[in-house]
């Protein structure tokens, strides 16, 4: 039986998808269509049920069947610009709603889709005061307050929180279902620190909205910054089972995998977020971290790729890649994306370059004659990171043959060590407001771009570092003093560091425990001291034979302290860090003990190291296996000892 009351039977239809159940409304609305074609409020109602299905196409059709009919019909209009907010076409959306909002201006609707059109096209003052607008005429409107916070937050930041939080909790008191709301209520919290917050707020959007997989995965996020891992990972998997293509849950579940230490897990899931968003350069990024630490070069070299081809301008993603040509000897191109180090704002924030630098001009390359002003003369700044400075400095022989003068600013009280170094002609210690005139100025780590020519032999000039004479005489003396060995005492003395910088640094797969070093501490016929600095030495009492070690790590007060004693052993065993590159510098033998996939300049296979001929690698068989490293170098001590 047809239908003959047609308003009666498009309110149905309206309230029925207003409900929920937009099924039963496209059939009124069917129905409706088939007594009357052109009928307006059935075809606006069906094209809506059509936009809630993502049909958008069979929308634009009935949109465009119904303003053919009625050109001036209100509704229609408004869904028109609803469907080109969906087709992402704001320009067309905010073409609509000004014509609808030229005749009825006090439209609430109309201003706040309004404002999500100028929110689309990134205006957002424009949006902020059309949503302002929408909540003068409305003041009940919870949307209206629920994008005036999100605005704030926008246009603010930080700043922002306040009055943005105030506008959620209006929008909650006009609409408690309104999850939205509460999504952005967590996104504050989690900003401001407030992880039990942040966790109430994501659990509230998902009991309002659990259709919604970002509320699971907030929620997730809030019970990982609890160090509720478990709890986050079961949440997880649910959803995963639910939504198998949602990707976000992917790279939670990959972060919790890394935090676990299960890496195999984690690779999994990052593989399985590639596959899923195949355009998304961060997870290609960190799905090639991953692989690397497991030493599968190949594959992480060729995600790295993946990740530059979408985002060419990623920092990380070209630090890595530079980490990795270096390592397999592509020195120019690796050096080339070490440099983007530079752009990463933890190390922009430490960098002296950035803070020195003042009007001179950085130097490209280009020789620097006696006739420019200040003579001919460069100035060079250290790294951040010792470990790279002492390897640079190499490059400053190079250097000096392109400039008349070279002076070196020197951060770290280095400078008993750096004016000993070949190329450097004047060492300035560096206060805050230091202001040196010079032609040129460049950082240590920009010369291997700028002098390609010394790559050719990156082993050249060693050593290139050498130890004041005082200072190694007077090590020289306190060594003597503890090793009380006779004339004919022939057993080798070693020198142990275990931790990177003197620190405990939970987390660095450089670092390791003194009690590791437990099987190297029992070779026959050797005496061993620790050159280990700062609060690791505390370590040496733990031991079961503290006596088997003599500390000498209180005398090390500085560079020049650690230069020298390094210099007054017959061997040095260290971890990967500043000392083994002092050791290496200065031409002495020294033992370095690596994770399975360690640095660019130890190489990543087995060998030596092009950068410093007289160190011996010793790299660990598996990720965390010090036992595999320290075996390999026990035996070797043992053989030089005579065992």
């Amino acid at each position: 039986m047809a239908i003959t009351n047609l308003a009666a039977a498009v309110t149905a239809g309206k309230a029925q998808l207003d409900g929920g159940r937009p099924d039963l409304a496209a059939f009124l609305f069917n129905q409706v269509l088939e007594a009357d074609p052109t009928h307006p409020g059935a075809l606006s109602g069906l094209a809506t049920v059509m936009m809630h299905a993502g049909r958008t196409g069979d929308a634009a059709e009935l949109l465009r069947k119904g303003m053919a009919a009625h050109p001036d019909d209100p509704d229609m209009r408004a869904n028109r610009g609803a469907l080109y907010l969906m087709m992402q076409d704001p320009e067309g959306a905010l073409r609509c709603y000004d014509e609808l909002l030229a005749t009825d201006p006090d439209n609430a609707g109309h201003l706040l889709n309004r404002g999500s059109a100028l929110m689309a096209l990134g205006r957002h003052e424009a949006a902020h005061d059309s949503f302002a607008r929408a909540a003068e005429r409305q003041p009940a409107a919870g949307a209206a307050h629920l994008n005036m916070g999100m605005m704030r937050m926008l246009l603010d930041g930080e700043d922002g929180a306040g009055e943005a939080e105030a506008h959620f909790r209006r929008a909650l008191e006009a609409d408690p279902k309104l999850h939205g709301a509460w999504t952005n209520l967590y996104a504050l919290r989690a900003m401001a620190g407030d992880r039990e917050g942040a966790r109430e707020a994501a659990e509230q959007a998902l009991i309002l909205a659990p259709q919604m997989p970002q509320h699971h995965h907030n929620l997730a996020q809030s019970l990982v910054a609890l160090g509720e891992l478990d709890a986050a990972r079961k949440l997880l998997e649910k959803l995963r089972a639910a939504e198998s293509r949602f990707a976000p849950a992917e790279l939670l579940l990959a972060q919790i995998a890394v935090e676990q230490d299960r890496p195999a897990a984690a690779i999994a899931h990052l593989h399985r977020a590639t596959e899923l968003k195949p355009q998304d350069a961060a997870a290609w990024a960190n799905l090639a971290a991953l692989l690397h630490l497991q030493g599968r070069i190949e594959q992480a070299d060729a995600a790295l790729d993946r990740a530059l081809t979408l985002a060419p301008e990623n920092s990380a993603a070209r630090l890595h890649k530079g980490r990795i040509q270096l390592a397999g000897g592509r020195l120019a191109d690796g050096f080339a994306n070490l440099a983007a180090m530079y752009d990463l704002p933890a190390v922009a924030a430490d960098a002296p370059f950035a803070k020195l630098k003042g009007e001179e001009p950085e130097w490209d390359g280009a020789p620097l004659g006696a006739g420019l002003p200040q003579g001919g003369h460069l100035v060079l700044v250290p790294e951040p990171d010792d470990s790279l400075t002492f390897l640079m400095l190499r490059f400053a022989a190079a250097a000096r043959a392109r400039v008349e003068r070279i002076t070196f600013l020197d951060f770290r009280n280095m400078a008993p060590l750096i004016d000993r170094v070949p190329g450097i002609d004047t060492v300035v210690p560096v206060a805050p407001a230091a202001d040196v005139p010079c032609d040129a100025i460049q950082r240590l780590g920009a010369l291997p771009n700028l002098l390609p020519q010394a790559l050719e032999a990156p082993a050249a000039g060693i050593p290139y570092l050498s130890v004041p004479p005082r200072a190694a005489q007077a090590w020289q003396q306190r060594v003597a003093a503890v090793a009380n060995r006779g004339a004919d005492d022939n057993r080798p003395l070693v020198g142990l560091i275990w931790r990177p910088h003197g620190h405990d640094r939970p987390g660095d797969e450089r670092s390791m425990a003194l009690k590791d070093l437990a099987p190297l501490l029992q070779v026959p016929h050797v005496r061993f001291v620790s050159l280990q600095f700062g609060p690791a030495q505390a370590e040496i009492d733990g031991l079961a034979q503290p006596d088997l070690l003599t500390p000498l790590g209180q005398h090390i007060t500085g560079p020049v302290d650690l230069a020298a004693a390094l210099a007054a052993v017959d061997l040095a065993v260290t971890v990967d860090c500043p000392a083994a590159d002092m050791a290496g510098a200065m031409g002495l033998r020294c033992w370095t003990l690596l994770p399975h996939v360690a640095e660019w300049r130890w190489a990543e296979a087995g060998g030596g190291c092009r950068w410093y001929p007289t160190i011996t690698p010793f790299r660990q068989d598996r990720p965390g296996d010090w036992e595999s490293a320290v075996a390999a170098a026990a035996r070797s001590l043992s053989r030089l000892a005579g065992g």
